[in-house]
């Protein structure tokens, strides 16, 4: 399986030399948020790091001959891979503290099912810096582009989809294990091989090796 991420990461270099990181300022259970910080955000502009990140991403997707650019309704911006079968990536901006693009919402397949937004919170209390925040983006584009990811939708309205990192997120009521636990993994298993009795969104890979 390619890994892009490498590529990534040096094409970063480039598109996000005007956009630079900054460290976890919480990086240790001593240093939890002040109250004050709930309801501050001292500078809303560095999340545009989030744009310079995901032009990296495009960039190398592109000199793969492995995606199209697509025009959305709202001002949405649709990345179409050229691989049969392979599922698109939508993404939609909106403006934080007065600073436009700086929040990106990420859906997947189309009809589009929304599975990532970032930041989640843009207050200075929530912020993890930035090294988070672009590993949690890579993981799902990655998760994407390798033909890995799913998204289960229950009969009970519940969701489950893969965030990458052999990791996964869920919304709502999920089918439980003999021990009253919701058994993600399986679920997800059983939609990448095509065996689930849920509505599954999946596709193939965007590059191949």
């Amino acid at each position: 399986m390619l890994d892009l991420r490498p590529d990534v990461a040096a094409r970063f270099v480039v598109t996000g030399a005007d956009t630079p990181g900054w460290p976890d300022p919480h990086p240790t259970i001593e240093d939890e948020p002040t109250e004050e910080e709930y309801s501050r955000l001292l500078d809303p502009g560095k999340y545009r790091i989030l744009r310079s990140r995901l032009q990296a991403w495009l960039d190398v997707l592109a000199a793969h001959g492995a995606v199209r650019l697509e025009p959305g309704a709202a001002g949405a911006e649709w990345w179409r891979p050229t691989a049969a079968h392979a599922l698109p990536v939508r993404l939609r901006w909106s403006d934080l503290d007065g600073v436009e693009d700086a929040v990106v919402e990420i859906a997947v397949g189309e009809p589009p099912v929304v599975v990532l937004q970032l930041p989640e919170c843009g207050c200075d209390a929530c912020d993890d810096g930035s090294e988070q925040l672009l590993r949690d983006l890579d993981d799902l584009l990655d998760e994407v582009v390798s033909g890995r990811f799913a998204h289960v939708t229950t009969g009970t309205g519940g969701r489950i989809w893969s965030t990458g990192s052999a990791g996964w997120s869920a919304v709502g009521d999920l089918p439980e294990d003999d021990e009253g636990w919701p058994d993600g993994d399986l679920l997800l298993d059983r939609a990448r091989v095509g065996t689930s009795e849920h509505v599954v969104v999946h596709g193939a890979p965007w590059v191949r090796p």
